[in-house]
């Protein structure tokens, strides 16, 4: 897996995406416990990284959408002293809550938001399928332990 199939990845989960990830990043062939641990290893840590990239992305949208609501905040001020009116909170937030722009920008973070919740997700249930892993491998060792006695 290289960096542009986890950036597709990531661009392309949604729900149904998520589901058959899920499916498959959690399957275990209990026969090669051994080599499922050494593949795990490798998964966790692009999911993870893929995780932090989803992290900053929303930050980033972040910053940029409270810089744009301060700006808009002050170009309402002035719009509204500029009609002869008084600036007041709620004709400032009246103002801000009629642009479609910012509307817009608060949809998109909500949907980082929810690819980023879609993530932990996977993330944490990969650390539990670790969990499992190790039982298994403990579970098999004590087996054959049981056999060779």
């Amino acid at each position: 897996m290289n960096s542009e199939d986890l950036l597709k990845a990531y661009e392309d989960l949604d729900l149904d995406l998520y589901l058959r990830l899920a499916e498959a990043l959690m399957s275990i062939d209990k026969f090669s416990v051994n080599d499922e641990m050494l593949k795990h290893a490798r998964i966790y840590s692009y999911y993870c990284g893929l995780l932090e990239y989803a992290t900053a992305q929303v930050k980033e949208y972040e910053v940029d959408m409270e810089k744009y609501q301060v700006d808009l905040k002050n170009d309402a001020r002035d719009a509204i002293i500029h009609a002869g009116a008084r600036a007041t909170v709620a004709a400032v937030e009246d103002y801000v809550g009629r642009d479609t722009t910012l509307h817009t920008m608060k949809k998109n973070l909500e949907e980082k938001r929810y690819k980023q919740g879609l993530l932990k997700s996977l993330v944490q249930s990969m650390s539990h399928r670790k969990d499992l892993l190790v039982q298994l491998s403990a579970n098999s060792r004590a087996e054959t332990r049981m056999i060779t006695d």
